[in-house]
Order: structure tokens, then sequence, then C-alpha cells
């Protein structure tokens, strides 16, 4: 049996890995864009902001991989994917597989906005690109610095930029909040509030219009007219599904990939997992579901029956010195949930519990630190509580 996997991500590798501790004889082959070996791309902001060096990224050393006879082609894109043939296309050359994985992840998404391909104009998605930024900004000794984008990665990037020494650092969100998929506006208010008095600048309800500059960027020119300095600028506006080559392929896309309890596909013996793969109408876009998935995958190629149940969503947040936990459900529509809600803008702390009739279905915990595990935990058992019983946790913890 020939099994090839598009993707050396955490989707790819945990996939290789598992299916090596099942079947140590079938031909496994891994297919990546990059030219380094598996790293925990969590880290790159890390490694950005100077805290740790390139070699702390790589998650198994390299013989690993010769110890799994485990073929990994670095530098190769596959072009396209030809399902009657079964066989992936490279560049000049063919690869014949029986099961094929995608797990091909994410490409960073860049607005249109005028000049984004000025020098100095960077994403970050990559152990390439976090190398890019740290070389530029230390080569043209950078000052002034933009994030397009105050989700979770533009604000931890910001404070990465801040630590490598660029004294000014912009935040721009054209929504009215900070975390606007994570966070309701009580907890965005408060968060917001916290990143400002130290030192990050924050502008919400605004867009970016264009960059300037005559070799690099220099500036960046908002919809309202207002210009600023900018001598580094990081687009953090999101992700875009790595589907292109599956063009003509066949394979059932609408958001993503479309997949079945078992993360088939349309096609039988191809199966998507992780950020390409869309199951009941989500793509999840974070990496605990990826560890759900991966086992799924594995029993599909095996011959077994796992079938894939949805995860339970959960992001933390560490930017300076804030903690955040947003597990679950925690923006619910109208409906049969309800909330138990405590602010306290002096101490900068929010607490958010989500329940449906009586079991804990989602929460926003920014500070309190030694309860954040515990809520994490708690949401993902779907535990039972009262709402009275909630609002004893909160008091004991305020």
């Amino acid at each position: 049996m020939r099994t090839a996997i598009i993707g050396n991500g955490v989707a790819g590798i945990t996939v290789a890995r598992l299916l090596r501790e099942q079947d140590a004889q079938s031909d496994l082959d891994v297919f990546t864009r990059e030219t380094f070996p598996y790293y925990a791309r969590p880290q790159l902001i890390e490694l950005l902001a100077g805290a740790i060096r390139q070699e702390a990224l790589s998650f198994y050393p390299q013989d690993w991989y010769e110890r799994q006879r485990m073929g990994v082609h670095y530098g190769e894109t596959v072009h396209s994917i030809d399902p009657k043939t079964k066989e992936l296309v490279l560049g000049g050359t063919r690869h014949a597989f029986d099961w094929l994985v995608i797990a091909s992840g994410s490409d960073a998404f860049r607005p249109p906005i005028a000049h984004a391909e000025l020098p100095g104009v960077f994403t970050l998605r990559t152990l390439a690109d976090a190398l890019a930024i740290k070389d530029y900004a230390a080569l043209h000794g950078c000052e002034n610095a933009l994030v397009v984008g105050g989700g979770l990665l533009g604000l931890e990037a910001a404070h990465a930029l801040r630590r490598i020494g660029i004294n000014h650092v912009t935040v721009l969100e054209h929504n009215l909040r900070l975390l606007p998929r994570q966070l309701d506006a009580e907890g965005a208010h408060i968060l917001q509030r916290i990143l400002a008095s130290k030192g990050l600048g924050i502008e919400l309800g605004a867009s970016c219009r264009s960059f300037g500059g005559d070799e690099r960027v220099e500036k960046f020119l908002l919809e309202d007219g207002r210009s600023f300095p900018a001598d580094l600028v990081l687009l953090s506006a999101g992700v875009r599904p790595a589907l292109d080559f599956l063009a003509g392929s066949g394979i059932a896309i609408n958001k993503g990939i479309l997949s079945d309890d078992r993360l088939q596909t349309n096609i039988p013996q191809v199966l998507a997992l992780g950020d390409v793969a869309e199951w009941q109408g989500k793509i999840w876009g974070i990496i605990p579901p990826i560890l759900d998935q991966a086992p799924v995958v594995v029993s599909t190629i095996l011959g077994g029956d796992r079938s894939y149940q949805g995860s339970v969503a959960s992001n933390t947040l560490k930017v300076l010195g804030v903690d955040l936990l947003v597990a679950g459900v925690a923006q619910p529509s109208p409906g049969n949930l309800c909330e138990v809600r405590v602010a306290n803008e002096d101490r900068q702390t929010y607490i958010k519990l989500v329940f449906e009739g009586v079991h804990l279905v989602g929460a926003i915990c920014l500070g309190y630190k030694k309860l954040q595990a515990q809520l994490n935990r708690w949401v993902a058992e779907k535990k039972q509580m009262t709402v009275a019983e909630a609002h004893a946790i909160v008091d004991q913890n305020l």
C-alpha cells in the first residue's frame, strides 16, 4: 500500500506518525512546499521575538524520518491531482498513490491594499516568513511597525515586534473590537485597555487604503485619510485553505474540502483534515481538532470504523503578560443559552461562563491563569453546574 500525504505541518506529520505506528510496512511519502523539517508553527512567534533559537523549533531529530521509513520530499509543490490514475503531478514528475491525505494547511490572506508589494510588507505563516521579518527589521533598524489585523496572531506578533526592539507598534483592526472571532464586546474592551496601557497602539474600526514609500515601505494611509509612518508591515488578516492545486481534480470543495465523518472526500481513498477539511459546514483552523481528526484518517486508511464527532474549540493567548482563555461557545447566539459574567476593570479581569441548560458549554477568562485549565476541561466535559454554583466559582476567584 502506498500512502501520500500533502503537507508537512501538524496535520500531515501526525497522520504519518500514527500510520507508521500501526503499519510498519507500507510505503509512506510526505510532500511539502517548505524546505524545513516539521516544526512547531505556534512557536514562530517566540522565534520572531528572539526568545528561542531556530533549532528549538524542530520537533523530531533528522534521523527520525529515516527510522520511520518516511520519505519527506522538501520543496516539492503539488501542482495537481489526477484521481483517475491516482497520481500527484509535481514539477515534471508524477507520484503514484493508493491512499491520498490532503493536509496542505492554509496560506496567509493578503488583503487588497495598494502597494502591498513594497519591500517590508510581510505575512507570517512559515519559518521562512519569520526569519525574513527578523532579518529585515535588523537590517533596516525598524522603529515603526504596523500589524494589519487584531486577531490572535496579530496581537501576539505585535508583542513579538515590540520584544525585538521596535518601539512603536500599531495594530489596525477594521472591526470595532479586538479578537472579534473570540471575544465579546465587554471582554475586548478590557483587553484593549490592558494592551494600550502597555504601549501598544490600537486603531479600531479602521482600514488601510495603501502603503507608501520609494524603495521600501515607509508609511501607511487609512481610508479616513490619516497617514502614519511604518518601516515594517505585517499583514495578519486571516488565512485561506491552500486548495488551488485541486482545480480540475473533481474533489468537491465549498469553503474547504467537503469531508464526511470518516474524513473521506467524494473521491474514493482521498481524505482531508486540518485547515483544508470542511466537516458539517465547519473548518476549524486550530490545532486541537487536528489531533482529533488524525486518528480517524488513519483508521479509515487501515479499514477501521472510527468516525469524527467534532471538537471543542479552545484558544489561549499570552501577550504583554495577559493570560486569556476562550473555550467552546464563547459568543452564543440568542436561544436557550444563558451567561454568567463578571468584569473588574480596575483589576483588568473578566470571566464569562456560558450554559446550555445546566451544562457549561463555553467560557472566556481574562486573567485568573490558575482557573483557565479547569475551565477548559469543564467546557470540554460539558460539566453540569447550576448558575448559583457558577457565581460561587467566579466569586472565589475575584
